[in-house]
C-alpha cells in the first residue's frame, strides 16, 4: 500500500515489500537515522524522543515544520507537495479533548483549551506513518531528500 517513488530515473519503493522480507527492521534506529540526515535542514525538525525512552515506539514520526522556513505556506500546501513527491504524510489527529472518543459533554472537559497544542497540530506537525520505519536506511535518505527538494522549492510553493 505505501509507496514511496521519484519522478525520473530515481527507483521506487514499496513498503509493504520491505516489511514483508524485513523483518528485524528496527524503527527506532530509522527515526534516529532521519533525524540525524534532518538536523542541518532549516524548518524541519522531528519531534523528541520521550526523554525516559529506551527504546522509542512510534505510531507515526512527527515532523515540526517551521513555516517561515517554507515561505508561510499552509501546512495542508506543505502535505500536497510532499506527496506529490511520492511521500505519504498526513496531520495529526489534532488535540485529544476535541475527539468524539471521550463521549464527554464539553462542560466536563477538565482541559478548557490549549493554543499551543492546537497551533502545533494545525500549523506546525506533519506525520509519517510508522511504516515507513520499517524500511532501509536508504529510504530514510530518500525521505530526508524529499524534505530537502521541498525546502529548495519554498519559494514556488505558495
Amino acid at each position: 500500500m505505501f509507496a514511496f517513488h521519484f519522478l525520473g530515473d530515481k527507483p521506487k519503493y514499496f513498503v509493504n515489500n520491505r516489511l514483508k522480507y524485513k523483518g528485524s527492521s528496527n524503527p527506532d534506529k530509522r527515526a534516529n537515522i532521519l533525524h540525524e540526515l534532518l538536523a542541518d535542514v532549516e524548518g524541519v525538525k522531528i519531534q523528541s524522543r520521550g526523554r525516559l525512552a529506551e527504546l522509542q515506539g512510534y505510531y507515526c514520526l512527527v515532523f515540526l515544520i517551521d513555516g517561515k522556513k517554507f515561505n508561510n505556506v499552509s501546512l495542508d500546501r506543505l502535505i500536497e507537495v510532499l506527496r506529490a513527491e511520492g511521500l505519504s504524510v498526513g496531520r495529526t489527529y489534532g488535540v485529544v479533548y476535541k475527539h468524539n472518543l471521550w463521549s464527554a459533554p464539553k462542560s466536563s472537559y477538565r482541559v478548557k483549551g490549549c493554543k499551543v497544542a492546537e497551533h502545533l497540530c494545525d500549523n506546525v506537525a506533519i506525520c509519517l506513518g510508522h511504516q515507513w520505519l520499517m524500511s532501509d536506511e536508504e529510504l530514510m535518505k530518500a525521505i530526508a531528500d524529499t524534505f530537502k527538494k521541498v525546502l529548495g522549492l519554498r519559494k514556488e510553493l505558495g
